[in-house]
């Protein structure tokens, strides 16, 4: 995918040069074309990445049957109210992941939706290798 946007942004910036020269313009057909591209590709990674999240979650099991039980022993000190174990809530796992899921997507939308903008900038968009960055730091992640 990376060789993809850097043929894409190569393709932007080659336009870029012909239009200084020629008064050629694409008129944001090659950011259109490289949204799609790059933006299926983003949302195909992101929704594959919180099913395979779940199912790494699910073939974990919760209680393994040849652990051994732990030895229990009892404490000396005396019991005092603030020194009691406070009780926290049990979040459901598949909620976890979801949710980390969900907090991934959005920071790649902002990413994306950013960068996107930045391409359709007339002379900025044509110099900014934009679709490069994001993917390389996509897969960095």
């Amino acid at each position: 995918m990376l060789l993809v946007a850097v043929m894409l942004d190569l393709a932007g910036f080659c336009i870029f040069i012909l239009g200084t020269w020629f008064g050629i313009d694409d008129y944001g057909i090659v950011d259109i074309i490289a949204g799609a591209i790059v933006g299926g590709w983003m949302l195909i990674r992101h929704s594959s990445l919180g099913v395979q999240q779940e199912e790494n979650q699910e073939e974990t099991p919760e209680t393994p049957a040849l652990q051994k039980p732990e030895k229990k022993t009892l404490d000396k000190t005396p019991s005092t109210p603030s020194s009691k174990p406070k009780a926290t809530a049990l979040t459901d796992p598949k909620s976890m992941v979801k949710n980390k899921a969900q907090e991934m997507a959005k920071r790649a939308l902002k990413r994306f939706g950013l960068n996107f903008i930045i391409e359709l900038i007339p002379f900025l968009g044509g110099l900014y290798p934009g679709w490069t960055i994001l993917v390389y730091k996509e897969l960095e992640n």
